[in-house]
């Protein structure tokens, strides 16, 4: 098991055929596991957080008429 577990999470989903064997829950969570692991778990984490607002200035206006 620790075998799929690891390979579900780090991408390269190689499988020592105990797959079949799982129940339904076991196959799920091998399932949000290879989710993890193609994502990216710090991918992830960024895409949940809150946003934070930006400090921007816009720039200003200049008046360039002859007179």
């Amino acid at each position: 098991m620790a075998f799929e577990t690891l390979s579900a999470l780090t991408a390269f989903s190689l499988s020592v055929n105990l797959t079949p064997h799982l129940s339904d829950s076991g196959k799920l969570v091998l399932v949000v596991l290879m989710f993890l692991g193609r994502v990216g778990f710090l991918s992830l984490l960024l895409a949940f957080r809150p946003a934070q607002p930006q400090d921007m200035r816009l720039p200003q206006e200049r008046d360039f008429t002859v007179g």
